[in-house]
């Protein structure tokens, strides 16, 4: 969960709207360097697996976590076993006012 919920992308996940940390995005943006979603299997062996997937961000604030998102919600549906490290986002999520804050709602925006 983000600190600073004033400075948090909102963004719908699985259905609810919740805060988002911005600081991948913005460090990015401000550095000029690429971004990457680590996207991390469990290996029968107990090995982990990891892929490297590039986030191609435009101008628009919060399009990049916008996307991490998205991956991170995909994934999440492929392999729900690695669901628990984000329960926590829910916990705290009916004490934010998120018509204060920045509003990305990916069902809304066009392809």
């Amino acid at each position: 969960n983000p600190s600073k919920v004033h400075k948090a992308f909102w963004i719908d996940f699985f259905g609810n709207l919740l805060p988002w940390f911005s600081g991948p995005e913005f460090n990015a943006r401000r550095n000029n360097v690429p971004l990457i979603y680590a996207k991390m299997y469990m290996l029968e062996d107990g090995n982990y697996s990891v892929q490297f997937v590039p986030i191609e961000y435009n101008e628009e604030p919060g399009n990049a976590t916008e996307q991490m998102v998205a991956l991170l919600e995909s994934q999440i549906i492929e392999k729900p076993e690695h669901w628990l490290w984000t329960h926590k986002r829910w916990k705290r999520a009916h004490l934010f006012e998120p018509e204060r804050h920045i509003r990305i709602d990916r069902k809304n925006l066009s392809t």
